[in-house]
């Protein structure tokens, strides 16, 4: 019923989808270029359009010169088949491809494809096929065998694997929040109170949780292989941390664990910026205020140029760096506001003449900031030259220093 995949004038029977749906195994006696037997496995892909690709024979791995058909793909991704060319106890037999470790000839370690039989009492010398699983160590197959309570020709059989052999391992999330506090190599500190939330890869809330004082937190949804996340960590004041979190390619062979039952934990540390536009305010002092209230502030921040210049030096550079990264979260958030960087200079000198080195020293600043990927729609430059000092009729050189200082102000 599918096109491009069914084959009119032949069998095509068995599909099996994969456990994301975009992948179709199936059998059919074909006779196209490739055939290795009188039934072989073939597959074929959903493309984004959602037609399907023309069907791909597995290959000499997988199909004989015998009946291989019954194709099913468990949850973890493996491909089981019943056969009746590989080497068996008789009749179809159940096998699987498994991934295996192997030594090349460097003696490193590489993954392999093997066919693996699954051996008795799954399999007998008569028909056994068509398996599929409840979880991972129950489920369901048939056969013709004779014996085992069998009823007719095909019965339908349950087995489970309840061998201290087997083992499990189960996989969680966690880690730690951060604060970073201020521009300037400020290290980060552990800050707990902090919501985060657990997304999977369609955007849905699968948890929430609240870091403790410590500012650990552990997500109780476990994460599965092959799955891919995003976790988000706010808090008030803060800007968010918006993290992905990738399982493709993780996880570990449970047979190499200690236990039976096993839990693997995977640390995924989140670092908030305070957010140094926003000051919260306690609401004993704001008249007829019950809560806190954030008000919008003016930032400093220190960028030492030269003497009667608008170079960016070294130094002035890693704080632009710094406060670029903050930027680039703020407008994250705030994507239409516009910021003014403001550049003062202290009192000593021609008035004429600090302005045109105050404008020139925050056109220099904003240059760079926007060659770090700072939208230019979304930072101004603005100089004041010496008409708003912190300091007024400042004397001393520690006083003038103060006066020389960059701000930072939202106007949008």
């Amino acid at each position: 019923l599918l096109e491009n995949v069914t084959d009119t004038a032949n069998w095509d029977a068995c599909p099996a989808l994969s456990p994301d749906g975009k992948t179709l195994y199936f059998s059919s006696n074909r006779k196209a270029t490739g055939a290795f037997g009188a039934t072989d496995l073939y597959v074929s892909k959903l493309a984004d359009n959602g037609t399907w690709s023309r069907p791909r024979n597995l290959g000499r791995s997988i199909n004989t010169p015998g009946d291989d058909m019954f194709p099913y793909v468990a949850p973890d991704g493996r491909l089981f088949f019943a056969s009746s060319g590989h080497s068996g106890l008789g009749g179809l037999d159940l096998f699987v491809q498994d991934t295996v470790k192997v030594m090349d000839s460097l003696n490193r370690p590489v993954k392999q494809l093997k066919i693996k039989n699954l051996g008795i009492p799954i399999n007998s010398s008569y028909d056994d096929f068509g398996i599929v699983f409840r979880n991972k160590s129950n489920g369901y197959f048939s056969s013709n065998r004779i014996g085992d309570g069998a009823k007719g020709d095909d019965d339908i059989y349950q087995f489970k694997n309840d061998s201290a052999d087997i083992k499990f391992v189960a996989y969680c999330l966690r880690g730690t929040t951060y604060s970073r506090v201020k521009i300037g190599n400020s290290a980060p500190n552990q800050l707990g109170e902090v919501q985060v939330e657990l997304r999977d890869d369609t955007g849905q809330v699968v948890e929430t949780v609240t870091s403790g004082p410590d500012g650990k937190y552990e997500f109780k949804t476990r994460v599965e292989v092959g799955k891919t996340y995003r976790v988000n960590a706010q808090k008030v004041t803060y800007l968010a941390d918006n993290e992905p979190f990738s399982m493709v390619g993780k996880g570990v062979n449970p047979q190499t664990l200690p236990k039976r039952f096993n839990t693997v934990c995977y640390e995924l540390d989140l670092v908030l910026r305070k957010n140094l536009l926003n000051i919260e305010v306690p609401p004993t002092q704001i008249p007829g205020k019950t809560r806190p209230d954030l008000t919008k502030g003016v930032l400093e921040i220190e960028i030492n140029y030269e003497y009667d210049s608008t170079r960016i030096t070294v130094e002035a550079a890693k704080t632009l760096d710094e406060f670029a990264e903050f930027l680039t979260d703020y407008l994250a958030e705030n994507p239409k506001a516009v910021l003014e960087l403001g550049s003062h200079t202290d009192i000593r000198g021609n008035d004429k003449y600090n302005q045109r080195l105050s404008e020139g020293r925050a056109r220099s600043a904003v240059r760079y900031l926007v060659g770090k990927g700072i939208p230019e729609a979304n930072i101004l430059a603005k100089g004041y030259g010496e008409s708003q000092p912190k300091v007024k009729n400042a004397k001393t050189e520690p006083q003038h220093l103060i006066n020389r200082r960059t701000t930072v102000r939202p106007i949008k």
